[in-house]
């Protein structure tokens, strides 16, 4: 019974099987897997940053019942812009053991610039979500925030090619990430002015590991992917500083916290390149686009007030650290 179905079931696969290229078909050795080659990548990167818990304004838009009332009106968070950044390579690629070896280096600087007034309606207010000692009505709320993000790796992948359509590899090695932040805001009232500082950084080291893949789809096009995770541990520290006026320019709050801890990095990427062989060498253009999140990392720290003496409440904002947008990249082999 079994052989008279399996040639069914395996019809359509056979009917959309192609034919194995021969020497002298143009995709007879589209991936030059028998030619040794130093192999250099140049990529522009034009993301931006995505963060939960930056809230520092709420701007409301009808009055809030009378006396004592919670949060009302529309949150204003701080938001990063698009900007360019870069990753380069270079590396070995061993034709006879099917395996390549390359350092990376990945930057990208990213900022963001916002700013709130209050409502001219009576009754409508701008309130801060951070807390500030002041004698009248809020009158603007500013934001800018940056983030410098560095990563170099050290990875060695081995190649596997199934058929002569598709390239498949999988990577491993070492990762290293020095990542900040710096947050500053400003409050400002008819007569007092409160300025908050918020910094994080982290340094860490540890393991990546990530596949991808080359699909030739038709003449000179392909789709490729890449995924990839890493586990970094490495120091971690926090800064929230607060200096308020128009008494004499004090600190009212100057907190640190620092520890070592774990991180946690996923990416994903995909899109369409362009690959050719030269005569002596092989050149690949892609476009696409990459998300990459990372976890326990981003955190903001706030605290309740009292005497100096007396406790004082640590709340803490948690948010995943995410990085997404246009990736483009020529590789040359030589």
């Amino acid at each position: 019974m079994l052989n008279k179905v399996l040639p069914f079931l395996l019809l359509p696969f056979l009917l959309c099987a192609d034919e194995e290229p021969k020497p002298g078909d143009y995709d007879y050795d589209l991936y030059r897997k028998d030619e040794e080659a130093i192999f250099t990548n140049l990529e522009y990167l034009f993301w931006t940053v995505e963060e939960g818990s930056l809230d520092y304004a709420l701007k409301m838009s009808k009055p809030a019942p009378s006396g004592i009332s919670y949060a009302s009106g529309d949150v204003k968070i701080a938001d990063f812009g698009w900007n360019p950044g870069l990753r380069v390579n270079l590396g070995y690629f061993n034709a006879k053991k099917y395996y390549e070896f390359f350092l990376q280096y990945t930057w990208l600087r990213t900022t963001g610039h916002d700013t709130d007034i209050s409502p001219d309606a009576p009754n409508l207010y701008l309130n801060g979500t951070w807390p500030h000692i002041f004698t009248s009505p809020l009158l603007s709320a500013k934001s800018r925030i940056s983030n410098n993000y560095n990563i170099l790796d050290l990875l060695v992948d081995r190649v596997f090619i199934p058929n002569p359509h598709l390239r498949m590899r999988i990577y491993s090695g070492f990762t290293a990430a020095f990542i900040g932040q710096n947050w500053y805001l400003k409050y400002r009232s008819q007569k007092d002015e409160t300025n908050i500082f918020n910094r994080w950084r982290f340094r860490a080291g540890g393991f990546k590991l990530m596949t991808g893949f080359d699909w030739f789809w038709r003449k000179d096009f392909y789709i490729t992917a890449k995924t990839s995770f890493a586990s970094l541990i490495g120091r971690y520290k926090n800064r929230a500083y607060q200096e308020s006026n128009p008494y004499p320019v004090r600190p009212v709050r100057d907190f640190i916290f620092k520890d070592i801890r774990l991180a946690y990095n996923v990416m994903f990427l995909l899109g369409p390149s362009y690959q050719k062989n030269l005569c002596n060498s092989r050149i690949e253009v892609f476009a696409g686009y990459e998300l990459s999140t990372w976890f326990n990392l981003h955190e903001i720290y706030r605290s309740s007030a009292n005497a100096s003496g007396r406790s004082k409440e640590t709340w803490l904002n948690r948010g995943v650290f995410s990085l997404h947008g246009l990736t483009t990249r020529l590789t040359c082999d030589f």
